[in-house]
Parts: C-alpha cells; structure tokens; sequence
C-alpha cells in the first residue's frame, strides 16, 4: 500500500459517509499498526493497544470497529481465548482503481452497442433511399465526462495543502496516532504555512526527544506570530536567532609569570 494515498483515499470517503471522529481516529491506528507489520495482510493488536493510540474507551472501539468493518474498511477475526483479534486492512486504492476499470469497461460496452444501433439505422436510411448527408449522427466522445478524473482532482484539490503528508509525518516520527485535536492544529497551521514549515517542527521535536504535540505547537505558534510561512523564513529565523545569542567570551590566556 501507499500510505500518503490510502490516506488521501480515505478521508475523501469518510466525507462521503460521514465517518464518526471515533472511526477516523480507530482506522489511523490501525494503519498505523498494519505499516508497522509491512504491510503482510493480517496483524494482530490488542484492545488496549488501540485504547492508548486513539484515547477511546473499549466499547467505544468496539463501536467504532463494526462501523469501519461496515463500510468495508476494515476485516476483523475474533480469535478464540485471550488473543487479539486478526485485522485486515482494505486498501482503498485498489478499490477505486477497480471500479474505475469496470466504469470504463461499462463505457466502452455502451459506446459499442450505440455505434452498432446507429450503423444499423443509417444502413436502413440508404435502403430507403433517404440519407441526410449534412447529418452526423456519431456520438461526440468528448461530451462524456469521466467521473473518476473528476473524483482525482477533486481528491489533489483538496490535500493540496498537504495535510495526509503532514498526518503521515507526524506518525512516523512521534510513533502515535494524533487526536481529533491535534489533527484540527496541524490543519490550521497549514492555513499559514507550507507544509514543510510544520514537518520541519515535527523532526525538531523529534531530534530534541520532545515528543508530544506541546513542543511541536510551541514551535508553530512561535512562526506562525512571527510570520514564517516557508523554509527560506525558517533559515532566517535560524540566522537571526544564532546572532542574537550571546558570544561568550574568549579565555584570556594566563600570562602572568608566577616566578
């Protein structure tokens, strides 16, 4: 699977459906988890695994996991005993590639009968000796529309910020799944900032052992009030920021003679 466009895919259907926050913050986790077992098919995670990663309840996951199995998200193999259920991840991608594959095979099938409908009508036209030769009678291919495309660049159009790339980062290098509030703060940096203004934040806070979405919007916040809005403003920033710094002092040698 591509992560950034499962990701992209995703978030175009949970409009579509109305997925709850709670299913959102459950689906993350669990791709979270799949990516961490590469991709194999089926992996295993406990209930309580999931409760730290998304801050849901136990019965509010278990709610939450019918509700993605329902919308064909998601797989679950309940396992006899104590162990953790088998999950199995959809790849949304695949999903929409194959039904783009059957829309066109369904087009090309139309546009054959058709062709094979007004060949047969014009044929009867010049048996009948009544053939209007200024009227063209073909189907204008340009005039159908395909909706996967528009789907496509309705789905770029709206990511064009760079927010699945921002939520991908942020999982990657802090090693959680961001909360519904976490999610709304990078969502409203990027309103202000290019997105490797906020992935830049994300790895300093990871080099510095910090982390925790505190340090990172501590450092947001500071650019977004300073007006930072790509790198070249970050290496200003930086530039300014080593100049301001108090140059310590040289050491004076000692050369005082104690004899």
């Amino acid at each position: 699977m591509n992560y950034i466009s499962e990701i992209r895919e995703f978030y175009d259907m949970a409009e579509a459906i109305q997925l709850s926050a709670s299913c959102i913050c459950l689906w993350h986790a669990l791709m979270y988890q799949a990516n961490k077992a590469r991709w194999k098919g089926e992996f295993s995670v406990a209930v309580s695994t999931l409760e730290l990663r998304t801050g849901l309840k136990r019965g509010a996951i278990y709610r939450a996991r019918n509700a993605l199995v329902q919308a064909g998200l998601v797989s679950v193999k309940e396992r006899d005993g104590r162990q953790s259920a088998l999950y199995t991840m959809h790849s949304l991608c695949s999903l929409n590639e194959h039904k783009a594959e059957h829309k066109a095979d369904t087009k090309r099938n139309t546009k054959r009968t058709q062709s094979g409908t007004q060949s047969g009508h014009k044929a009867e036209l010049l048996d009948n000796t009544t053939y209007y030769p200024d009227v063209d009678v073909d189907v204008d291919e340009d005039i159908d529309v395909d909706e996967t495309s528009v789907t496509t660049v309705a789905v770029c159009a709206k990511d064009e910020n760079g927010f699945a790339k921002v939520m991908a980062h942020y999982m990657g290098n802090i090693g959680t799944m961001p909360p519904s509030m976490v999610s709304a703060g990078i969502q409203s940096y990027l309103d202000h900032m290019e997105t490797d203004v906020v992935t830049d934040a994300i790895d300093r806070a990871a080099a510095d052992n910090k982390r925790n979405w505190s340090y990172i919007n501590g450092i947001l916040k500071s650019r977004k009030e300073s007006g930072v809005r790509n790198m070249a403003d970050v290496a200003r920033e930086d530039e300014e920021f080593r100049k301001s710094k108090p140059q310590k002092p040289a050491k004076r040698k000692n050369t005082t003679n104690p004899f």
